[in-house]
């Protein structure tokens, strides 16, 4: 379609934005990540040629998006999120993208589960139905303990087959036989439909199963999505053993910035934490790092290519 567009010369200021968009998400819910970021990365370059900065920051936030599911991008992902605001602060006449700003974030703090940063951000932006929605598929998350109420979620596409499913898969009250029914269910719909992501966004302990019971299920489709399961717990947990003790994500977001010029009472104010929280952060990192400054801190965070 994108050839097809280009060929009989409609450009547009779209030039085609909503072709690219399109192959774009659905490249990274196959988790074809870097495939994904590329495409975005086209439109970024087209959005610069025909001076659409609305485009251009559609592009920045799909990045952001992908990018935030592996924690080892997560330094790239805040100075990414830190420079958007930048230019938010620069140039007045961006003002009317701020959402986009907010948007970025959700998704961000979604993967970290600072779940009062999601909410705030999602209260000072009452008349946009997107975040709105994001916001209730937070609290929907949150709020899924009850089976009854997982039970009567919808099935009406592929994408609702497999989130029910996979909540009904959690419930451990179930019994394992129930357990594993809904998530070979939820696998069986995804591999009909390629959907790959959905499943590498949930936390470790389902990631897990879904490599127990591959070993049982006859599909190269699902074996691929075990070892890419495998990668993810990986990728989650390498940054996160400092000398046998883990630091927490809030901890390691405040670790990268001790390599910067920023000072204690910036850093604070970039990742909206109180400089009693501030305070606390630094013991508790300086305690697991084995460290008694903030120097010592920032080679170790080097070392771990945090920075």
């Amino acid at each position: 379609m994108v050839q097809l567009e280009e060929v009989a010369g409609r450009s547009g200021i779209t030039s085609p934005f909503d072709c690219r968009a399109v192959m774009a998400r659905c490249l990274y819910e196959f988790s074809q990540h870097d495939q994904a970021i590329e495409m975005l990365e086209i439109s970024k370059t087209k959005a610069l040629e025909s001076k659409s900065n609305t485009i251009y920051w559609l592009c920045e936030v799909g990045q952001i998006r992908v990018l935030a599911q592996d924690i080892n991008n997560f330094g790239q992902v805040t100075a990414r999120i830190e420079k958007l605001r930048d230019e938010l602060i620069k140039n007045t006449t961006l003002d009317k993208l701020s959402w986009l700003l907010d948007l970025a974030e959700v998704f961000f703090r979604h993967t970290t589960n600072e779940n009062h940063r999601v909410a705030s951000l999602v209260n000072r932006n009452p008349a946009n139905p997107y975040i709105q929605m994001l916001g209730r598929s937070q609290a929907k998350q949150l709020n899924a303990r009850d089976v009854k109420s997982v039970e009567a979620l919808p099935e009406g596409t592929p994408f609702e087959i497999i989130y029910k499913n996979l909540l009904l898969s959690q419930f451990a009250s179930q019994g394992v036989k129930k357990q594993r029914k809904h998530l070979e269910a939820a696998l069986k719909k995804a591999e009909q439909v390629g959907a790959k992501e959905i499943f590498l966004r949930q936390d470790n302990l389902t990631l897990e199963s879904v490599i127990n019971i591959s070993e049982k299920i006859n599909s190269q489709w699902v074996e691929f999505l075990a070892r890419a399961c495998l990668d993810r717990i990986n990728s989650r947990n390498a940054l996160l053993n400092f000398r046998g003790e883990q630091l927490t994500h809030r901890e390691i977001e405040v670790l990268k910035y001790l390599s910067t010029s920023k000072s204690i009472e910036q850093i604070g104010r970039t990742l909206h934490i109180s400089k009693n929280t501030m305070k606390t952060h630094l013991r508790n990192i300086y305690r697991k790092l084995n460290v008694s400054d903030r120097n010592q801190a920032a080679e170790v965070a080097k070392e771990k290519l945090l920075v």
